[in-house]
């Protein structure tokens, strides 16, 4: 039966049915023909088999309605696979509320409408190696038996660089090997961005394993929330590893690209926050901008001794259990640590037991998950805000959604609190409505406009005539000026 319905799709495509846009609702009894909500594929994999059939070269869209997916009739299948060919150009949107929903992303409740991607414990749950997006999903419980030197993860591995994972809960996956290489728990990057997800829950699970949490050797992740991801024994890194693997965990090769992490929260990871680790010879870059790495269970080391490579900047060190662990370089400027003895411009010292004059409403205790319920957020007067170094700014806006540099100088970490912190990634404040049109961006009840790819590049901005601009397909961050008040929509284009 598989067949007979795999040579009706085949047939149907050829015949020159070149529809852009694919829906998938888990709840209906059978599958459509995947064109409309009403008449949704029933399963992610049919509504790929529908896009990998489409025109070449053109962007093709899957809206999927929020429940739980996995991929086959056995566990060991992986759940989302996109290393094909034939999945270049995909997008993956979760996160709709029904099979009546529209398809415009900014109308979503991701939060509310979770739409599962399930490894089931037996499989990774998605494998990227194409030019796609993956949008709006929660990736659980995959688990990675097989070790594959520097090449996957229990939840994602992504490794084209211009795949994008963004908006998505990355939680409770597993690397598990029988020797003592394992790495990537939640995440593997080779390159591509991975952008707004939060990622926790994950492991790496041999004694002398790594990389609960991340392990990357190229690529982009901004402004991400990694958190309570473990590693193998005291000492190893349960947040994020940045270096390559060559035989064990202590022998390391040049990495695959350049490296940047911008605007992220890395806190009450087990046991090292944040560890890299450079050799002689490397040649691509790491930079670390505008970071809060804060109270993981060990120290945060910078070593190797390549590591003059790496340049950080704007970024927080605080309560990893101690100074912490690495030796100041010339590259190292304006930041905030805690340790014993500080250098370098425009970095300032912070001394241990004052968090409750440093962040916003920390919990008492210290530790793994204790401060769990922080947002580590600098509080007022705590010498955290504009202090940093503006020309190392990334991008617009900070981790909660808030514009940066809001008065002159940019704050230190990952969120901007010099006017305002009530606008977050989920909450608005309405002062103007803005949506994607075929071809056009609408921009009501407002003065001006300014528009951005997701990384920062200015598109078209001015005076707004009508209430649109033309613009080409893609995903843009819209930033609409109404009088002195100003707010940023992120839209897609088609």
């Amino acid at each position: 039966m598989k067949k007979v319905l795999t040579f009706i799709l085949c047939a149907s495509f050829s015949l020159g049915i070149n529809a852009s846009d694919f829906f998938v609702d888990g709840t209906i009894a059978a599958s459509g023909d995947g064109l409309t909500w009403e008449t949704a594929k029933k399963t992610i994999p049919e509504a790929l088999t529908l896009a990998k059939t489409n025109t070449a070269g053109t962007w093709d869209n899957i809206y999927v309605k929020a429940g739980t997916y996995n991929g086959g009739a056995t566990v060991t299948t992986v759940a989302l696979d996109l290393t094909a060919a034939a999945c270049a150009k995909i997008s993956l949107f979760g996160g709709f509320a029904a099979a009546s929903a529209a398809t415009d992303i900014t109308l979503r409740d991701i939060k509310l409408n979770t739409t599962i991607i399930d490894g089931q414990a037996g499989a990774t749950v998605a494998k990227v190696a194409q030019e796609v997006v993956i949008d709006g999903f929660t990736i659980q419980n995959g688990k990675d038996a097989n070790y594959v030197l520097n090449g996957n993860a229990g939840g994602v591995a992504i490794s084209h660089a211009s795949a994008v994972v963004s908006n998505c809960i990355i939680k409770n996956n597993v690397r598990s090997t029988g020797n003592f290489q394992g790495t990537a728990g939640g995440v593997y990057m080779k390159a591509g961005t991975l952008r707004d997800c939060e990622v926790f829950g994950n492991s790496s699970t041999h004694a002398n394993s790594q990389g609960g949490g991340v392990h990357i050797t190229g690529g982009t992740i901004e402004r991400c929330k990694i958190y309570n991801n473990t590693a193998g024994a005291t000492g190893k890194t349960g947040g994020v590893l940045v270096a390559k693997i060559i035989t064990n965990q202590t022998t390391y090769t040049t990495l695959d690209a350049n490296i940047t992490l911008a605007n992220n929260v890395i806190y009450n990871n087990a046991f090292q926050g944040l560890k890299v680790n450079l050799i002689t010879g490397e040649t691509k870059t790491v930079s670390l901008l505008n970071n809060t790495i804060v109270n993981n269970a060990n120290v945060t080391s910078l070593d190797g001794a390549g590591i003059s490579q790496l340049t950080a900047t704007n970024n927080i060190f605080y309560n990893n259990s101690g100074d912490e662990a690495f030796v100041m370089q010339t590259a190292y400027t304006y930041n905030a640590i805690q340790a014993a003895s500080v250098t370098g411009t425009g970095n300032i010292a912070l001394a241990s037991g004052n968090q409750a004059t440093l962040f916003t409403a920390p919990t008492a205790t210290t530790g793994i998950i204790a401060n769990a319920t922080s947002n580590w957020l600098p509080i007022a007067g705590s010498g955290l805000i504009n202090v940093g170094n503006n020309a190392a700014a990334n991008g617009l806006v900070d981790i909660a959604g808030n514009q940066r540099i809001q008065q002159t100088t940019i704050d230190l970490g990952a969120y901007e609190t010099s006017l305002s912190t009530t606008l977050t990634k989920s909450t608005k404040n309405n002062i103007s409505k803005v949506y994607a049109k075929q071809g056009v961006v609408v921009i009501e009840n407002a003065s001006a406009y300014e528009i951005y790819t997701m990384d920062g590049r200015l598109q078209k901005s001015g005076k707004l005539e009508n209430n649109f601009v033309p613009m080409a397909k893609g995903i843009y961050l819209v930033k609409a000026l109404v009088g002195t008040s100003s707010e940023f929509t992120k839209v897609i284009v088609k």
